[in-house]
């Protein structure tokens, strides 16, 4: 992680690595990844399609916070099977919502419009706190 100081105001620039494998070839090339963004552990496949739309909803999720949810609206959400796996699932977030009643009540739903830049993304190396990676604002 690289922090740049310019007077009185702090960026932040964290770098992800994407691996991909043409002609039998192995290359790695460094992207900055854009914020905010929130890398969640999704081993369960709490992912499906909204209807009538070309979005996805990613759910049941905890300890997000109202205030960290409506920073992420306009963000960039990735999904992960393990931490040492590249995103397999992810898109810019476009919403949420809050479950009202049943097993998972007061849990976040996301809902996000789906891209190819957000699959194949390693989270940055660290402890994952929760079942998210990072949440950077």
């Amino acid at each position: 992680m690289v922090k740049m100081h310019f007077g009185k105001l702090a960026y932040q620039a964290v770098f992800s690595m994407r691996f991909s494998a043409p002609n039998n070839s192995t290359t790695r090339e460094t992207t900055m990844l854009p914020r905010p963004r929130i890398h969640l552990l999704d081993k369960i496949g709490h992912v499906w399609p909204v209807a009538n739309t070309d979005d996805f909803e990613s759910g049941y999720w905890w300890r997000i916070g109202q205030k960290n949810a409506d920073a992420l609206v306009g963000g960039h959400l990735y999904l992960h099977m393990a931490q040492s796996e590249t995103s397999h699932h992810g898109g810019v977030i476009v919403g949420y919502r809050i479950q009202a009643d049943g097993k998972y009540a007061g849990r976040y739903i996301f809902r996000f419009h789906p891209t190819p830049e957000h699959i194949g993304i390693f989270a940055m190396p660290g402890r994952w706190l929760f079942r998210y990676k990072q949440l950077v604002l």
